[in-house]
């Protein structure tokens, strides 16, 4: 089965785009849909809704089409990524979030996402169903797997490293376990 990766918090990549331009899957063209939840922060608990028309909503209604066409969302919950908190684009280390927090926030999100995504046709899963067990070792490993040259091709953490502003290493691990993300699933 081919994988079509989608990441709605940031957009709608697609490895096909003749996948959203058909009008029926058939079962041999079929495909999963990895959606990918970062950002599960406080606001969404305080009233935010994705059907304010939003670009979100357009992302969530863009899966919940691919789904009418006989497509399945994997969609990643990023409770551990979501603790080390998104770096992007940010001046300025974020304060960590413990695991209850995440997952009361992501909790709140999921009763959001469902009002427009099919929960029938959409498998959830949690990064802690794979972080959880990783050790030492697995994180060395991991990391050894890059350079910290490689980290700083990224603009936001170049331009925090030039500025001499703080740049926490559990931020320059966060893109390393988001792109786990796909090995696991």
């Amino acid at each position: 089965m081919k994988q079509i990766i989608c990441l709605i918090a940031v957009a709608i990549i697609c490895s096909s785009p003749s996948v959203l331009a058909a009008s029926k899957c058939d079962k041999q063209a079929c495909s999963q849909v990895k959606a990918d939840i970062r950002e599960v922060e406080a606001k969404m608990r305080s009233g935010y809704t994705v059907s304010q028309g939003t670009r979100y909503e357009a992302r969530l209604r863009k899966l919940r089409k691919l789904q009418e066409l006989g497509h399945q969302v994997v969609l990643i919950v990023g409770d551990w990524t979501a603790q080390i908190g998104d770096p992007s684009g940010q001046s300025v280390t974020r304060p960590m979030l413990t695991a209850d927090e995440v997952r009361a926030n992501a909790e709140t999100y999921l009763r959001q996402f469902f009002h427009v995504v099919d929960k029938k046709r959409t498998e959830v899963r949690w990064q802690s169903e794979w972080f959880d067990s990783f050790r030492l070792d697995d994180i060395v490993r991991l990391a050894g797997r890059f350079t910290v040259a490689q980290m700083l091709q990224r603009e936001d953490f170049r331009q925090r490293f030039e500025a001499q502003r703080p740049l926490g290493i559990h931020e320059l691990l966060y893109p390393l376990l988001q792109a786990y993300d796909s090995v696991a699933v």
